[in-house]
């Protein structure tokens, strides 16, 4: 189904100073910034980019995109040490700790180069991590700024290929402007992930990565549960609670397993779902959850809380999100690549059979839409971003 959504943007900033105007870029991305917030104000932002320290990136995102420029103005001139495939694996390990905390989201990552950006490694490693995050939805696009090397440019359009995303080459940075201001509105996209509304259907290339995201609920010391405080916050009563691994709120499985019925992930993971306070991806035995709904109804105040806690759970993750938003925090610098929170191994050496992929099409040329400066190949007669005749 295609939908918008509210959307998660990454900018990377992966352009040489020296050889590119920095200054016309920042301008660009302010136009970028103050468009994006005014079409959506729960868009949030956050920027990747790097230095003589390693990769740095802002604490969390944010919904203050202007702010987050004026902290980036000041950045911008002391770009080095460009890494674009641990810069790709950072934006999407921050893009997975989102996943796992909200729900009806769409990820974006806009990388910026130019002819100075080192070429690209794809790993094994990189090339399955993009895969699975890809239905989040994940998409990405590139802009080229001077930068025309058909082997790269053709490794990096089949690299981000399952995102659904773009390239698009420019000469200089003046034609870049409108790409970039265009680059803002709502992506309109096709994900296995939502159907109507912001129901998940889950499809058996994304539950696997569902399952491993999920955490299961802690077991309270039988010692706590005789406290009065502590009681469970769907049904009201105490004793034999679990809790929230993330923000600690105490419930019995049984009640959680009722949950299930209205915020699981699907037909294909009952059992999944996300916690009825901070949202968080929570999984029960699939057994357990199971029996619970056949052997077993909530009473009439259980019955309730559950209806009204799903009606307002879109509304309260959005007040979440913005009550907790103070603005850009200081920036974090990554001087390594660190394992991923999804669980594949990073592979530090070179993956002899990385470009494997594009033994099979050595015969295709890339061609560059005279219009938009999309860039595709001559598999295509017409520009699939503006419909413009290419062959």
């Amino acid at each position: 189904m295609a939908a918008y959504k509210s959307e998660d943007t990454i900018i990377m900033m992966a352009f040489s100073p020296k050889y590119t105007n920095t200054e016309l870029i920042l301008d660009y991305l302010g136009n970028f910034f103050i468009r994006k917030s005014q079409i959506d104000k729960s868009d949030r932002f956050n920027i990747i980019s790097f230095n003589e320290d390693g990769i740095f990136h802002f604490g969390d995102f944010t919904h203050y995109g202007e702010s987050l420029f004026k902290k980036v103005k000041a950045l911008a001139p002391n770009i080095k040490n460009i890494n674009l495939s641990e810069g790709i694996s950072l934006a999407i390990n921050l893009i997975i700790d989102v996943f796992k905390r909200i729900s009806g989201k769409v990820f974006r990552l806009i990388i910026i180069t130019d002819l100075k950006t080192p070429k690209i490694t794809i790993s094994k490693y990189l090339r399955e991590l993009t895969y699975q995050v890809a239905y989040f939805p994940f998409i990405i696009d590139i802009v080229r700024v001077k930068a025309y090397d058909r082997i790269e440019d053709k490794k990096l359009l089949y690299f981000i290929k399952p995102t659904g995303g773009s390239i698009f080459y420019y000469d200089n940075e003046d034609d870049a402007g409108d790409i970039i201001y265009d680059l803002a509105a709502k992506k309109k996209f096709e994900s296995s992930l939502f159907s109507e509304g912001d129901e998940f259907e889950i499809t058996d290339d994304t539950r696997g990565l569902i399952d491993f995201l999920a955490a299961e609920p802690i077991e309270l010391p039988s010692m706590t549960d005789d406290l009065e405080t502590i009681r469970c916050q769907i049904c009201g009563e105490r004793k034999n609670l679990v809790e929230c691994p993330e923000c600690g709120t105490t419930s019995h499985r049984a009640c959680l397993a009722y949950w299930a019925k209205y915020s699981n992930m699907g037909k294909l993971l009952p059992n999944i779902f996300r916690c009825q306070n901070c949202f968080r991806i929570l999984k029960l035995d699939l057994g357990f959850v199971e029996n619970i709904w056949q052997t077993e109804s909530p009473d009439e105040g259980t019955e309730a809380f559950l209806h009204n806690a799903n009606v307002l759970g879109a509304y309260n993750q959005e007040e979440l999100l913005l009550e907790s938003d103070i603005g850009p925090e200081n920036f974090q610098t990554h001087s390594e690549n660190k394992k991923s929170i999804i669980g594949i191994e990073n592979e530090n050496e070179k993956d002899e059979n990385s470009f494997s992929l594009f033994e099979d099409i050595e015969d295709i040329e890339l061609i560059i839409c005279p219009k938009c400066g999309r860039m595709t190949t001559n598999e295509h007669n017409f520009c699939d971003n503006c419909g413009s005749k290419l062959i």
